[in-house]
């Protein structure tokens, strides 16, 4: 289910959270802190154990920011795994 961010799925008296593949960008940004990487390393950290694929073929830039990975995160509960 590519096309989906979040699915909830509330069957059997239980909530389940989850999300598709977050695509990870490539290239560089310019922050308050200097040139960094994309993904940039606070968004690295909190994609650990998210599932994750490549981006689009010859898209660059930040696919995904560090508010976007802390929310799903929290709502698909990956931060109790």
């Amino acid at each position: 289910e590519n096309d989906k961010i979040i699915v909830v799925d509330g069957s059997a008296k239980k909530c389940a959270i989850t999300c598709s593949r977050l695509p990870l960008g490539e290239g560089t940004v310019w922050t308050d802190h200097g040139l960094l990487p994309v993904p940039a390393p606070a968004t690295m950290h909190l994609l650990i154990g998210m599932p994750t694929c490549p981006g689009p073929a010859g898209v660059t830039g930040e696919l995904v920011t560090p508010t976007a990975a802390a929310l799903l995160r929290v709502v698909t509960g990956v931060h109790d795994r």
